[in-house]
């Protein structure tokens, strides 16, 4: 089975690597490269005002933050809960 390299066009062999530029052909390997590309990238990405602002109340020392954090959690996990019955309650009818 031959494999037409993505990088410059050339036809190759059983070979994981273009034999002109050098390329990864295994497409296993060439997904996990674009795994580890996209954590990287998510890694370095800056972080949303309402991450920080969580973040900065977890780790709070005033104990009146660190209560309001854990209430808006709380409220947030049942309002998931909420959601997610009602959804399943709906698919439930047609299934």
């Amino acid at each position: 089975m031959e494999r037409k390299c993505r990088k410059c066009g050339a036809w190759n062999g059983e070979e994981e690597h273009c034999l002109i530029c050098g390329t990864v052909l295994d497409p296993q390997k060439i997904r996990q490269q674009e795994i580890r590309t996209e954590e990287d990238r998510r890694a370095e990405a800056p972080k949303s005002k309402i991450e920080q602002l969580l973040n900065r109340m977890k780790d709070s020392s005033n104990p009146f933050v660190k209560l309001s954090y854990v209430l808006l959690k709380t409220f947030w996990l049942v309002y998931l809960g909420i959601v997610s019955f009602i959804l399943w309650f709906i698919a439930l009818g047609p299934g």
